[in-house]
């Protein structure tokens, strides 16, 4: 049941043009999280409190025998914020035996780090160290403070660059005949870039976030969105008495 709970759960972060590319990840064996290259591809599952906080993190369970140790880092990394706790089905350690390789990324090519990692585990067990709760973009912004702009945890470039936006590249030195002409955001992501559809002749261009302005010339990309509100609120916390 636990296994069916999970990858149940809706995901819109596994779009096609995604699936079997390679990106940088991480790889937990044991108590050890290292950096290294994923291929993505049908069988990962998503990250349920990454999720939760608008980051296409997926993680897949690789083949090869677990490491003893007495902290498995992955069954952390899979807590579930309705329950507090990993699915059972991850509770590895114990009679459960030690869990196998397991490989982590982003689906939208931003890469995802050990240091991306190290901030998103304190954020878990500062959470849920009392039992689940609901967390949001929120309540991540608010736990990073000055490293809110850490590239790994960003939220998700579908959410940041829906489909059919309208934007226009600015800046751009290697194909600046397209400084200034209006695009059609596609949905296609790849290695952290943004589909744009140009009027023929130029046709689909895969442009870096930063080189997006709308149609007013204000930055496409509104990151967090709720970055002020945060802000006000933490101003609001220190006033408190």
């Amino acid at each position: 049941l636990a296994r069916l709970h999970l990858t149940s759960l809706y995901c819109p972060f596994l779009a096609p043009s995604t699936l079997s590319l390679m990106v940088p990840g991480i790889r937990f064996v044991g108590s050890d999280v290292t950096d290294c290259e994923v291929v993505l591809d049908g069988t990962f599952i998503p990250c349920p409190t990454a999720q939760a906080l608008g980051i296409p993190l997926v993680v897949k369970r690789e083949a090869g025998a677990g490491v003893g140790c007495t902290m498995h880092l992955c069954v952390r990394f899979m807590t579930d914020p309705r329950i507090g706790l990993a699915p059972i089905d991850w509770q590895y350690g114990g009679a459960v035996g030690p869990a196998p390789p397991v490989v982590a990324a982003r689906t939208d090519g931003i890469p995802f780090t050990t240091m991306g990692w190290e901030k998103l585990d304190d954020f878990i067990d500062s959470m849920f160290e009392e039992g689940p709760r609901n967390v949001n973009r929120r309540c991540l912004v608010r736990f990073l403070r000055e490293e809110r702009d850490l590239p790994d945890l960003s939220r998700s470039l579908n959410l940041r660059f829906p489909m059919h936006m309208r934007v226009k590249p600015a800046g751009l030195q290697t194909a600046a005949v397209l400084n200034g002409i209006v695009g059609i955001v596609t949905g296609r992501r790849d290695n952290g870039r943004v589909g744009v559809k140009f009027p023929d002749p130029h046709g689909v261009k895969a442009l870096r976030p930063g080189a997006l302005l709308l149609e007013n010339g204000d930055p496409a990309d509104q990151g967090d969105g709720d970055a002020e509100e945060c802000k006000q609120s933490d101003e609001d916390d220190e006033e408190m008495p």
